[in-house]
């Protein structure tokens, strides 16, 4: 039996060709596994981040319940004291860390509601002390009240997680409450719940 050479090279593209199907299939299923690996992925962070947030909610000052006045240090390192009883409009408690990468995601959510409650007492609550005028300038806040809390603070507000962001009325009532990173639908509800007190 002979071979052509255009025999050699037929036979020769065929098995190159039928490589080049086995090596397309095998990316084909090896994208549909990470496919497939990447939605079982999302779901799970999906669940967690239910998990966590069911958590967080437990972790912070329960709405319709009353929290003492709040005291601390000022970025000057003087006292600091803040009575609700000698409010009368709500006040705005954001409570953050220096080294925490949520309240960098919270800040445009927390500009809005200042922006949109002008008649509310806004004060910056570091959890960690280690703020300072830079920080606030950085994060677009020019004149900012805030507190390094006194460490029985944090017990008595539940305050475990940064950020939080809690909406206190005249006498200390919490009107609303929510630790962690803010959504749409959340700043619309703690603008109502500070609105009905103005």
């Amino acid at each position: 039996m002979q071979f052509s050479a255009g025999n050699l090279h037929s036979r020769k593209f065929s098995s190159n060709a039928l490589g080049s199907v086995w090596l397309n299939a095998v990316l084909a299923l090896s994208l549909l596994a990470l496919l497939i690996n990447t939605f079982v992925l999302l779901h799970r962070i999906n669940v967690l981040n239910g998990d966590v947030a069911h958590l967080a909610l437990s972790k912070a000052p329960p709405v319709g319940g009353t929290v003492p006045w709040i005291s601390g240090h000022d970025l000057g390192g003087n006292p600091l004291r803040i009575n609700y009883l000698q409010q009368s409009d709500p006040t705005l408690l954001l409570v953050f860390s220096t080294h925490c990468n949520y309240c960098v995601d919270n800040w445009p959510y927390w500009h809005r509601l200042l922006s949109d409650l002008p008649r509310v007492h806004v004060v910056f609550a570091d959890i960690d002390g280690a703020s300072d005028l830079a920080y606030f300038q950085q994060n677009g806040v020019q004149s900012p009240t805030v507190i390094d809390l006194d460490p029985a603070m944090k017990p008595a507000y539940n305050l475990m997680v940064t950020p939080t962001t809690v909406a206190i009325g005249p006498h200390g009532a919490v009107l609303a409450s929510w630790p962690g990173i803010l959504t749409e639908g959340v700043v619309h509800q703690i603008e109502q719940a500070v609105r009905s007190k103005n």
